[in-house]
């Protein structure tokens, strides 16, 4: 039997992941920053329950539009991060 504190960071861990996903589900949904492809709208949250927080972080710099993340229309991404958005998210 697992000792009680593993128990508990478990359930913690658990509920930090569902709570980060529902956060990307609302903001790809209810704030309507869809996705271009839309397989994406549930690889961003199902790969969250999995890799806790830090798939926000990498929502937040890759997964969203340009309209939403700031960026013009049509402006170059900066140097470098267009192919390590791709690895990251291939």
């Amino acid at each position: 039997m697992p000792p009680v504190w593993l128990t508990a960071v478990a359930w913690a861990s658990l509920a930090v992941s569902v709570a980060t996903a529902l956060a990307i589900v609302y903001d790809i949904r209810g704030r309507g920053r869809r996705q271009r492809m839309a397989v994406m709208e549930v690889v961003w949250p199902v790969t969250t329950l999995y890799f806790d927080p830090l798939t926000w972080l990498g929502y937040r710099r890759l997964g969203m539009s340009q309209r939403a993340s700031g960026q013009q229309p049509g402006e170059a991404p900066p140097r470098g991060a267009a192919f390590a958005g791709k690895v990251a998210v291939g």
